[in-house]
C-alpha cells in the first residue's frame, strides 16, 4: 500500500515537475514510457510504409503532445501511473491512427505512397509547398491555428479548451477550413 502511495505522489511530482519546467521530470518519463510507446505505435502503424513515418515519429509525437498538454495543465485527471499510462496510450493510438490515416488516405494514393527516397527531395518540397498553400487560403489566423492544431492531432475538445470556445465552434469552423479548401482545389 504504501509503495502504490509513493507511485501517485510520484506521478503527481512529475506532472508538477514538468508543469514546473524541470526537464529531470521530463528525461523521467521519457525513460519509463517511450519504448513501450514505440512497441505500441508499431502495432498501429502495421502494413503502413515506414518511409513516410515510423513507430518512433509516433511516440515522439505523442511524447511532446503530453509534455506539451502537462506545461499547460490540461492532464487534472492524471492521478496515478495507470492514469498516466492511459493519457500516453490515448495520445498515441490518436497520432498513430492520424498518420496512418493520412498515409493511406485516398488523395494519398490508398497506400501506395512512395517513400522520399524514391520521389526525391522535390516531391517532399512539393507537399510542403501544398500544405503552405493550402494554409495560406486561410485568411484568418484563427482559423489556420485550427488547420494546424487538427494537424497535429489534437481533438476538437482540446482545441475549444486551448482556444477557450465551445466544441460546437470548433466544428463549424472545421467545416469551413474544409469548403475553403474544397473551393480551392476546384480553382486549380
Amino acid at each position: 500500500m504504501r509503495s502504490n502511495m509513493n507511485a501517485e505522489m510520484s506521478t503527481a511530482g512529475l506532472l508538477a515537475g514538468i508543469q514546473g519546467g524541470d526537464e529531470s521530470a521530463v528525461r523521467r518519463i521519457w525513460e519509463d514510457y517511450f519504448d513501450r510507446l514505440v512497441g505500441l505505435a508499431r502495432v498501429r502503424l502495421r502494413n503502413t510504409p515506414r518511409s513516410v513515418a515510423d513507430e518512433e515519429d509516433v511516440a515522439i509525437h505523442a511524447m511532446n503532445a503530453f509534455v506539451i498538454g502537462a506545461r499547460r495543465n490540461r492532464f487534472s485527471t492524471v492521478t496515478n501511473r495507470r492514469d498516466l499510462w492511459r493519457m500516453l496510450v490515448q495520445i498515441t493510438v490518436r497520432t498513430a491512427s492520424n498518420q496512418r490515416d493520412m498515409i493511406l488516405a485516398q488523395k494519398r494514393g490508398k497506400g501506395l505512397v512512395r517513400g522520399e527516397t524514391e520521389l526525391g527531395p522535390e516531391s517532399s518540397q512539393a507537399s510542403e509547398d501544398r500544405s503552405d498553400e493550402l494554409l495560406d487560403e486561410l485568411e484568418d489566423d484563427g482559423l489556420k491555428l485550427i488547420a494546424r492544431r487538427k494537424a497535429e492531432g489534437y481533438t476538437n475538445a482540446e482545441i475549444a479548451a486551448d482556444l477557450n470556445c465551445a466544441e460546437r465552434t470548433i466544428d463549424r469552423r472545421l467545416a469551413k477550413i474544409r469548403n475553403l479548401w474544397k473551393q480551392h482545389n476546384r480553382a486549380r
